[in-house]
């Protein structure tokens, strides 16, 4: 009995991986479609990198959990990470772009 019962977890276990890999499969051959929403104006508080240098945007998210517990509860239990233009963004050199950590209150 002990043999088909290990059988049987085994079938499951390789069904459900089975599953998975084809799940995985589908959702990489669907190319990302781009999703353009108009949201009323809002703030957020948090940190900004002035850089689009990968590792001042990691930084700035480690800073930014070191600071969290000292900022307001945010309003929807969401950290968002929001890459905009700055006020010297140059885009005919695509420079100028900001990085900010943040919460919404």
């Amino acid at each position: 009995m002990n043999k088909q019962l290990i059988l049987c977890l085994v079938l499951v276990l390789m069904s459900v991986m089975l599953l998975a890999d084809k799940v995985e499969k589908e959702q990489a051959e669907k190319p990302l479609q781009p999703r353009i929403e108009e949201i009323k104006p809002f703030v957020c508080i948090g940190l900004v990198a002035h850089s689009q240098d990968m590792q001042e945007i990691m930084a700035i998210w480690g800073k930014f959990f070191s600071i969290m517990d000292n900022l307001p509860e945010s309003a929807d239990d969401c950290i968002y990470g929001i890459h905009y233009p700055g006020e010297k963004y140059d885009p005919e050199m695509g420079e100028g772009y900001l990085y900010m950590v943040g919460i919404i209150p």
